[in-house]
């Protein structure tokens, strides 16, 4: 997650029980209590991240003199451990959760608006969710077509250029402009906070209402049900059927933003662009 989301998380999970303590009051016991809470309202994956950035920020405030240690050195929560997902999304099945994705709301005022166009984003461009949530228009190129995500805001610190398919564009083209705030993808900022002024978030529970309008295609059209699956494995996804239509693998990580090692990704300075565009236009033509 970008370091907008990270911040958020915080705030929207920690702050409210411990907002206005000194950090080295807060004890090991009050962090697991949290995360105990957080599983049983939101679920295990929003209290991995919790637990991330929590860690995180301890360790910051130990390694600055605030805190003698961090107080979650050394805790065990295996129930919140990175397991690796080999999950891959069907193209049937992709294609009845962009269908979905289209009845969540595609205007202001309709159904979760902006959760549908977000999620059919993702489908389209195969980046990671948060990239999507936290897009700001001042990252969109005009004469390239193109999304430019800061380095200081993408995960390896360094600048990442996504070239728009034709759909991809048209649907970027077609959401509202905010009069109070550069993101893309908003409803309102809060109390106090014009529209536009901070990312959307709330993504477990349009996931529920995700789920429940593909599980409702998918019985309409009599397909097995879509199980097991996560926002992420849209991306890995993606991956896989550019592959399955000939992209080649390394145009592939490039359009994933991943690093290359070794001496490509130390000595190769071509950005690829055509490339990149030449992979997500045949990508985008699944989905016009």
């Amino acid at each position: 997650l970008g370091r907008v989301a990270a911040e958020r998380i915080i705030a929207d999970n920690a702050l409210p029980h411990w907002g206005g303590r000194v950090i080295e009051t807060i004890s090991r016991a009050e962090i697991n209590d949290l995360l105990d809470d957080v599983i049983e309202e939101d679920g295990v994956a929003l209290a991995r991240e919790l637990r991330k950035h929590l860690s995180k920020l301890f360790n910051w405030s130990a390694d600055r003199g605030h805190l003698v240690a961090s107080p979650m050195v050394g805790m065990r929560r295996p129930e919140l451990g990175y397991k690796a997902r080999e999950r891959v999304l069907s193209m049937d099945e992709l294609r009845l959760i962009w269908d979905a994705a289209g009845s969540l709301g595609r205007k202001p005022g309709e159904g979760s608006y902006p959760f549908g166009p977000a999620y059919r984003l993702l489908i389209l461009t195969g980046q990671r969710r948060s990239e999507i949530a936290e897009l700001q228009r001042g990252w969109i190129e005009h004469e390239r077509r193109a999304i430019e995500i800061p380095a200081a805001r993408y995960k390896t610190k360094r600048p990442h250029v996504v070239p728009l398919s034709q759909p991809a564009w048209e649907l970027i083209q077609s959401l509202p402009r905010w009069n109070g705030g550069d993101c893309v993808f908003s409803t309102d900022g809060g109390p106090g906070r014009p529209a536009g002024s901070r990312p959307i978030s709330g993504f477990s529970k349009a996931k529920e209402l995700l789920d429940a309008k593909v599980a409702e295609l998918g019985q309409k059209k009599g397909l097995p049900p879509v199980e097991d699956w996560t926002v992420h494995d849209i991306r890995r996804s993606v991956a896989t059927h550019m592959a399955r239509l000939g992209v080649p693998i390394d145009h592939i990580e490039r359009v994933l933003g991943h690093v290359l090692g070794g001496v490509a990704g130390t000595y190769q300075h071509h950005a690829f662009f055509d490339e990149k565009r030449a992979a997500l236009e045949l990508w985008g033509r699944q989905w016009s």
